[in-house]
This record gives structure tokens, sequence and C-alpha cells, in this order.
């Protein structure tokens, strides 16, 4: 499953894209596992979007781009692995991204309904600049 982060400043978060990414209480009871996988990965999610930063030096030099991280969780919530899959083009935003997935684990654990012992999550990060 992949789902974009985009962030236009490193102090701003997105509300509508957090939100967005947040889930819904009901689709866990309604949709059994897939609801529950769909509230993991909403979860996961959100706590990137708390831990993104835009690299200053980055912002200082305009670089902008989008990061495709790969990363496999644990039913614990660790981190078992973590890759670019697909680089910016700049090298401190490749950083940044797998910086953020450092710092926002361990991610919670999975829920009881979750019998996997491993998720693979694939993740577009987005820096982009505001004009203005």
């Amino acid at each position: 499953t992949a789902t974009k982060i985009t962030d236009k400043s490193s102090s701003e978060l997105s509300q509508s894209s957090l939100s967005r990414s947040t889930g819904t209480a009901e689709s866990e009871t309604s949709g059994g596992q897939d609801g529950a996988k769909d509230d993991y990965h909403a979860k996961v999610l959100a706590l990137l979007q708390q831990n993104k930063r835009y690299p200053r030096a980055s912002r200082r030099r305009a670089e902008e781009g989008q990061v495709t991280i790969v990363f496999t969780l644990g039913s614990a919530g660790d981190l078992l692995d973590s890759q670019v899959h697909t680089g910016s083009g700049y090298a401190r935003l490749d950083e940044a991204a797998i910086k953020m997935l450092k710092q926002s684990a361990p991610f919670p654990p999975f829920p009881e309904r979750l019998t996997e012992p491993w998720m693979k999550f694939q993740v577009p990060v987005s820096y982009t600049l505001s004009a203005g």
C-alpha cells in the first residue's frame, strides 16, 4: 500500500494530509482484518508525518523531490529493515526520509486482529517548498 506524505515546510504539518491518513474508528469494526490493517497503516503514516522534517540546507538550496521508502515492521512495532526504494535526486532529502522513519520507531504493536508476523510498507515522501 503506497500512501503519500507531503510537506510544504518543515514546521507546517499538512492538516488535510494528516487527517486523511488517520482513518476512522468505524473502519476497524466494519472492515474486519482489512479495516484493522487500514487503521494500522493510518497510525503509522500519522506517526511518520509527526516526525517529518525538511532539511534546512535543502530548503535554502530549493531542493524538492519525492523519496519512496520501503520498510518492514514486526508485529511488536519494531523496525526490521528499511531502505530508499526511489531517491529524490538529493541525498539530504533521501537521508531525511530515513531519519523520519528511524525517529518514528518503535511503532505501535499490531492490533490483535492482525496475525501477520510482519508487514511491509512502501511510502512516498514528498518534499515541496511553498511559493510565498
